[in-house]
């Protein structure tokens, strides 16, 4: 018998707690509630991505890496190459026409540079 009251007093005190659970869901909408999570979540993620975003173009600008400097050295060394070569060629070929009689001596109609 005191097995029974005490099962009974057991349920009827589940009943009371379903019963406020039930009522606070309630109250709770949850359409709301998804729309306002999957905002904060979209939030979240894009504010992660601007800031992977802004870190990258920090590191990019604050220092070219080593890569990045060859590749400037070896751009320069080229230009100077090429130029010491198009003066090399410049002269051979003035040489040359001095001495078949091909050079033409200056227009003197050419425009005036100002210095």
């Amino acid at each position: 018998m005191f097995l029974q009251f005490w099962h009974f007093r057991k349920r009827s005190k589940e009943k009371k707690h379903a019963q406020k659970l039930r009522g606070h869901l309630t109250r709770l909408n949850f359409e709301a509630l998804i729309i306002t999570m999957s905002v904060l979540g979209g939030a979240v993620l894009l504010g992660v991505a601007v800031c992977c975003c802004c870190c990258c173009r920090r590191k990019k600008s604050r220092k070219p890496d080593k890569s990045e400097e060859k590749a400037m050295r070896e751009r320069e060394e080229r230009r100077i190459r090429q130029e010491e070569r198009r003066a090399e060629m410049k002269s051979r070929h003035d040489e040359i026409r001095k001495k078949y009689g091909l050079f033409k001596e200056e227009n003197p109609y050419a425009r005036f540079e100002n210095n």
